[in-house]
C-alpha cells in the first residue's frame, strides 16, 4: 500500500473513541503505527468506550487540542 506519512512535516494529533461505529479505531491505530515507523512526531489519544463524537469527553478533547496547538504551532 502506498502512503505519504514520510512527507508529513508537522506534528499530528489523533483523537479517537474506542467504540466509534463510523470509523473503526483500527484506522487510527494503523495511522499511529505508520507515523511511528516514519519517525514522525504525533500524539494518539483514545477515549475508552466513546463513540464517534465522544460527547462526554468533549471538554477534555478540546483541552487536549488546545494544548497540542499551543505546544506545536509556530508563533
Amino acid at each position: 500500500a502506498i502512503n505519504y506519512f514520510d512527507r508529513i512535516q508537522e506534528p499530528v494529533l489523533i483523537l479517537h473513541g474506542t467504540e466509534d461505529e463510523s470509523c473503526d479505531i483500527q484506522w487510527s491505530v494503523n495511522a499511529a503505527d505508520m507515523l511511528e515507523k516514519a519517525g514522525k512526531k504525533f500524539e494518539f489519544i483514545q477515549y475508552e468506550g466513546e463513540k464517534h463524537a465522544f460527547i462526554p469527553k468533549w471538554p477534555d478533547s478540546m483541552a487536549e487540542t488546545t494544548r497540542f496547538f499551543e505546544e506545536n504551532l509556530k508563533s
